[in-house]
Protein backbone atom coordinates (compact mmCIF):
# COMPACT_ATOMS: atom_id res chain seq x y z
CA UNK A 1 0.00 0.00 0.00
CA UNK A 2 1.24 3.47 -0.88
CA UNK A 3 1.72 5.48 2.32
CA UNK A 4 2.86 8.62 0.58
CA UNK A 5 1.34 11.94 1.67
CA UNK A 6 1.14 14.80 -0.81
CA UNK A 7 0.78 18.45 0.22
CA UNK A 8 -0.84 20.99 -2.11
CA UNK A 9 -1.23 24.70 -1.49
CA UNK A 10 -1.95 28.00 -3.18
CA UNK A 11 -4.28 26.96 -5.99
CA UNK A 12 -5.76 30.50 -5.95
CA UNK A 13 -8.86 29.97 -8.08
CA UNK A 14 -7.13 28.08 -10.88
CA UNK A 15 -9.27 24.96 -11.30
CA UNK A 16 -7.39 23.87 -14.44
CA UNK A 17 -4.10 23.81 -12.51
CA UNK A 18 -5.77 21.87 -9.68
CA UNK A 19 -7.12 19.26 -12.08
CA UNK A 20 -3.77 19.02 -13.85
CA UNK A 21 -1.99 18.55 -10.53
CA UNK A 22 -4.53 15.91 -9.54
CA UNK A 23 -3.66 14.02 -12.72
CA UNK A 24 -0.02 13.67 -11.67
CA UNK A 25 0.69 10.27 -10.19
CA UNK A 26 2.52 11.70 -7.16
CA UNK A 27 -0.73 13.31 -6.07
CA UNK A 28 -3.46 11.01 -7.37
CA UNK A 29 -1.76 7.86 -6.07
CA UNK A 30 -0.84 9.23 -2.63
CA UNK A 31 -2.57 7.55 0.28
CA UNK A 32 -3.50 10.99 1.61
CA UNK A 33 -3.50 14.47 0.12
CA UNK A 34 -3.47 17.53 2.37
CA UNK A 35 -4.67 20.71 0.69
CA UNK A 36 -3.00 23.53 2.63
CA UNK A 37 -5.28 26.47 1.88
CA UNK A 38 -5.46 29.49 -0.39
CA UNK A 39 -7.85 27.98 -2.92
CA UNK A 40 -9.66 31.21 -3.67
CA UNK A 41 -8.64 34.62 -4.94
CA UNK A 42 -6.42 35.77 -7.82
CA UNK A 43 -7.49 33.12 -10.37
CA UNK A 44 -10.65 33.01 -12.47
CA UNK A 45 -12.73 30.32 -10.78
CA UNK A 46 -12.62 30.08 -7.00
CA UNK A 47 -16.09 28.50 -6.91
CA UNK A 48 -15.02 25.60 -9.14
CA UNK A 49 -11.90 25.05 -7.03
CA UNK A 50 -13.98 24.91 -3.84
CA UNK A 51 -16.44 22.49 -5.47
CA UNK A 52 -13.58 20.25 -6.61
CA UNK A 53 -11.99 20.27 -3.16
CA UNK A 54 -15.30 19.38 -1.51
CA UNK A 55 -15.40 16.36 -3.80
CA UNK A 56 -11.80 15.41 -2.94
CA UNK A 57 -12.35 15.89 0.80
CA UNK A 58 -15.17 13.36 0.77
CA UNK A 59 -12.54 10.65 0.35
CA UNK A 60 -9.13 10.27 1.97
CA UNK A 61 -8.01 13.87 1.86
CA UNK A 62 -7.78 16.81 4.23
CA UNK A 63 -8.73 20.32 3.13
CA UNK A 64 -7.62 23.20 5.36
CA UNK A 65 -8.55 26.89 5.26
CA UNK A 66 -5.97 29.51 4.45
CA UNK A 67 -5.99 33.27 4.85
CA UNK A 68 -7.67 33.70 1.44
CA UNK A 69 -10.57 31.50 2.55
CA UNK A 70 -10.95 33.59 5.69
CA UNK A 71 -11.10 36.74 3.52
CA UNK A 72 -13.60 35.00 1.23
CA UNK A 73 -15.81 34.04 4.16
CA UNK A 74 -15.65 37.60 5.44
CA UNK A 75 -16.62 38.92 1.98
CA UNK A 76 -19.55 36.52 1.77
CA UNK A 77 -20.71 37.30 5.31
CA UNK A 78 -20.40 41.09 5.13
CA UNK A 79 -21.03 41.49 1.39
CA UNK A 80 -17.92 43.66 1.30
CA UNK A 81 -15.02 42.70 -0.95
CA UNK A 82 -12.53 45.08 0.69
CA UNK A 83 -10.33 42.48 2.45
CA UNK A 84 -10.69 40.06 -0.45
CA UNK A 85 -9.53 42.69 -2.97
CA UNK A 86 -6.59 43.71 -0.78
CA UNK A 87 -5.37 40.12 -1.08
CA UNK A 88 -5.37 40.30 -4.88
CA UNK A 89 -8.95 39.41 -5.73
CA UNK A 90 -9.15 39.19 -9.51
CA UNK A 91 -12.20 40.21 -11.52
CA UNK A 92 -12.93 36.57 -12.35
CA UNK A 93 -12.68 35.65 -8.69
CA UNK A 94 -15.10 38.41 -7.77
CA UNK A 95 -17.70 36.97 -10.14
CA UNK A 96 -16.92 33.41 -9.11
CA UNK A 97 -17.26 33.91 -5.35
CA UNK A 98 -20.93 34.75 -5.76
CA UNK A 99 -21.36 31.02 -6.41
CA UNK A 100 -19.44 29.84 -3.33
CA UNK A 101 -21.56 28.49 -0.51
CA UNK A 102 -19.84 29.33 2.81
CA UNK A 103 -20.92 26.04 4.38
CA UNK A 104 -18.98 24.18 1.69
CA UNK A 105 -15.67 25.86 2.50
CA UNK A 106 -13.21 23.65 4.38
CA UNK A 107 -12.85 24.09 8.12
Amino acid sequence: MNRQVAFVGDVHGNVDALRSLWGQSEVSEASRVVFMGDYSNKGPDSAAVVAQLVEYSASRHAVLRGNNELALLDALRTRSLTAFLKMGGATGSQRSIRNVQPARLPE
